[in-house]
């Protein structure tokens, strides 16, 4: 359980969780409770919640996040998110369950393809750690909820709110990574 992280309670800001798996719940999450803001949680696998299992009657809310992209263990089915999530606006989630969430709160759901919102490979796209870039066109440029940002900067460092598409307003990118 929880390939990448595996806890009672997940604070997760900022961060990219890919490439995990478990062979029964969480390939990305596995948490009872929890707050997941401004991260990427993409091609994840795990035969339930491929993205992440919320397990437990616990509260667990999801902001500025992208959950999508994440499949089962054999990578057949599509399997984003096991489990009611409590509460959470505008995250992008893919096809394979959105724990509850609906297009109110400017989530932008059932995407089918992560290929088209960002580049599926981890790389050095400045700062300390490896990011998924985001595409110029992606949907998840100037998406978020500015009052919903974790810090200042996202995972590389970079400013949190820029200008990504250049439509003169500066709004928070969803995801980890600001498109600048």
């Amino acid at each position: 359980m929880g390939g990448g992280i595996d806890a009672t309670t997940a604070t997760v800001s900022n961060s990219t969780l890919s490439g995990n798996s478990a062979g029964s719940e969480g390939g990305g999450i596995f948490a009872t409770y929890g707050t997941v803001s401004n991260s990427t949680i993409v091609l994840n696998r795990s035969d339930t919640g491929g993205g992440f299992r919320r397990f437990g009657s616990g509260t667990f809310t999801v902001n500025n996040t992208i959950v999508a992209g994440n499949t089962n263990s054999a990578g057949t089915s599509p399997n984003d998110i096991d489990g009611t999530l409590t509460g959470g606006a505008n995250n992008l989630i893919g096809t394979g369950g959105a724990g509850e969430l609906s297009a109110a709160n400017n989530n932008i759901l059932d995407v089918p393809d992560i290929t088209t919102v960002l580049n599926t490979t981890l790389a050095n796209n400045g700062g300390p750690t490896q990011t998924h870039a985001l595409f110029p066109d992606s949907q998840a440029i100037d998406a978020g909820n500015n009052s919903l940002i974790p810090s200042a900067t996202d995972q590389r460092g970079f400013p949190r709110i820029a200008d990504g598409n250049s439509d003169s307003t500066a709004t928070v990118d969803i995801g980890s990574f600001e498109a600048q």
